[in-house]
């Protein structure tokens, strides 16, 4: 089920009492995401996808060593390091996303796209996070997507450094949101934020970092805490499991004590054996 205007942070029982009562999102680092072969399949995918383009103004051997060799690329994956996103799927009741929470343990907490899409960004002085959807393999529409850009760009020599910086903050973005196809039913959608400087890792006056650590299940993960306003939640669905009665009636609660009693709140429809 899709609800037009609004984006599902699927997550469990724990983390939705932290988006609620900290009315905080965690922005994860890209290098420490669930699915470790993300970032390597993402690599090939958009490198397909850049050799498939044809693009009038460039040959088939400026868009494959120029534009996308390894000075381009590597100066992209080095940035990577430090690229953050929140993950939200257009599905507000899909049963492969509940599988990944569990049995009585999953929520799916709808924002409004808009609200995101203004949302700013934790640091000060740094261009705001963008709001992207995910592109499923080196499908047709990122080939496009990548002739589409490179053509406006043909009017400029591509070894300038403006340029090769400018293809590199575009590329690095892509990398951020390419998966695999078997992951295309998910529709998601990724909030991203940009590369995060040095300065910006260490700690302030009061010995405080914007970037915060958590506890992953190989190792401490870095996220940043992305604020949200009032206005920006809309809705949860409670995910398939028993005792729904007593987990809404909790949750309805929860959202009063929060100054968010109009939150709608409604349970899965969908089916989840252990």
């Amino acid at each position: 089920m899709t609800d037009t205007g609004l984006l599902y942070h699927y997550t469990d029982v724990g983390g939705m009492l932290g988006v609620v009562q900290n009315r905080t999102l965690w922005a994860t680092d890209t290098n420490f995401l669930n699915d470790t072969q993300e970032r390597t399949f993402a690599n090939s995918a958009l490198e397909e996808a850049a050799r498939l383009a044809k693009v009038p103004g460039f040959d088939e051997e400026v868009m494959a060593d120029q534009l996308y060799g390894r000075a381009v690329l590597g100066f992209a994956q080095s940035r990577l390091r430090n690229l953050y996103v929140v993950c939200f799927s257009a599905h507000s009741d899909l049963l492969g996303l509940w599988r990944a929470y569990g049995k009585d343990q999953g929520y799916a907490i709808g924002f409004d796209k808009e609200a995101l899409e203004k949302l700013p960004s934790p640091w000060q002085d740094e261009t705001p996070p963008t709001l992207r959807e995910v592109t499923y393999g080196a499908s047709d529409e990122l080939r496009d997507e990548i002739r589409d850009y490179l053509s406006s760009l043909n009017e400029t020599p591509t070894a300038h450094p403006g340029v090769m910086a400018q293809y590199s903050t575009w590329l690095e973005e892509k990398l951020a949101t390419v998966k695999h196809p078997a992951f295309a039913d998910e529709r998601e959608t990724r909030l991203v934020y940009g590369s995060i400087q040095l300065e910006d890792l260490s700690p302030d006056d009061e010995g405080k970092s914007v970037v915060r650590f958590r506890r992953g299940k190989f190792s401490v993960v870095p996220y940043l805490e992305v604020k949200w306003p009032r206005e920006a939640l809309k809705k949860i669905v409670i995910g398939p499991g028993a005792h729904w009665e007593t987990r809404m009636a909790g949750l309805q609660r929860l959202l009063a004590c929060h100054g968010l009693p109009d939150v709608r709140v409604e349970a899965s429809t969908m089916p989840l054996r252990e």
